[in-house]
């Protein structure tokens, strides 16, 4: 009887033994193929990102599209320092709004074989941004130039030609043509 029991106890013992290893050979396998599915993980394809992009500028549009009307109202009349000091903050707020607009973009998880195309989209978007608020702050002051009016040009036509470029169309209308 004791042969019986010792070879049951190595039976059992084996048992054990084969079922750690499968058990440990399991959980490798496991984070084996985790590892790998987040390797492969290459992010949204461009066309994904513009979907997203387009989707951002439709959420901003309103408001970008309010605070150049506001622009275009306070610029009318500039004969006052109240006038002025209107136009300057409105000038302002429509940069804020093109930066709220590159932040929505930014956020976006970008595809890898476009990072360059878009990264000059939001260069551009901030450029534009700067430039608005550069002339508004100078508007306020009372000593904006020429020189800052076309710079904002150059940055709205710069914005512009990167929308076209990365072809997100619903946003080709939130660059202001002066």
């Amino acid at each position: 009887m004791s042969s019986n029991a010792s070879a049951e106890s190595k039976a059992e013992k084996l048992r054990k033994h084969l079922g750690w290893w499968i058990g440990i050979i399991s959980a490798m396998v496991g984070i084996l193929a985790f590892i790998l599915a987040q390797c492969s993980n290459t992010g949204p394809t461009l066309t994904e990102w513009k979907t997203q992009a387009n989707a951002a500028c439709e959420q901003e549009m309103a408001d970008v599209r309010s605070t150049f009307l506001k622009v275009r109202d306070a610029t009318k009349n500039l004969e006052s320092e109240d006038s002025r000091i209107a136009a300057g903050v409105a000038i302002t707020q429509a940069g804020d709004a093109e930066e709220r607009l590159v932040g929505k973009w930014r956020a976006l998880e970008q595809p890898n074989d476009s990072h360059k195309e878009i990264e000059s989209l939001l260069l551009a978007g901030t450029g534009l941004g700067d430039a608005l608020a550069e002339m508004g702050k100078r508007t306020e002051e009372g000593n904006a130039t020429p020189k800052h009016l076309e710079a904002a040009k150059e940055a709205s036509n710069r914005f512009r030609s990167q929308i076209e470029k990365v072809g997100i169309e619903e946003c080709k209308y939130l660059a202001p043509r002066f």
